[in-house]
């Protein structure tokens, strides 16, 4: 990677778009604390998922997986050293990446933009919302 700005991908849908406006109300309908539509399935996947403040976060998650596949194949100390430094090599320049693009887009998230468009619904999400911009999406850029 030669900078930070390399895969930098095209902005989020414009606010006025089919996309965003489809995207807004699928966050706003699945993503609910309270009155959710989703199944009881996608609950316990956002909980694993989570990796929020306080927790091993992604990247740590992610090598807590590979941890648990390296066991379980009985890799050798030499095979583990490349496994992890490959592992996170990458999520440290998908990290680079992805803030990038968080502060270049500046998007405010789902709680923000459904609490300005709808102030009266006082909506919470499902999910605690970190203090920096939604996109684009760290968890997902690791995955």
């Amino acid at each position: 990677m030669s900078s930070s700005s390399q895969f930098r991908p095209p902005g989020p849908p414009s606010l006025d778009s089919d996309q965003y406006a489809a995207d807004y109300n699928e966050v706003k309908e699945l993503g609910a604390a309270l009155g959710s539509t989703r199944t009881a399935d996608q609950t316990q996947i956002a909980l694993f998922w989570a990796d929020g403040a306080g927790t091993e976060t992604p990247p740590g998650h992610w090598n807590s997986i590979a941890q648990i596949i390296a066991a379980g194949q009985g890799n050798t100390l030499e095979e583990n050293a490349r496994l992890f430094a490959l592992l996170n090599i990458a999520m440290a320049d998908a990290a680079i990446c992805t803030w990038d693009a968080k502060y270049t887009f500046h998007f405010w998230r789902p709680v923000t933009a459904i609490a300005f468009a709808e102030p009266t619904l006082m909506w919470a999400s499902f999910i605690v919302t970190p203090p920096f911009p939604d996109y684009v999406s760290g968890h997902s850029t690791f995955s």
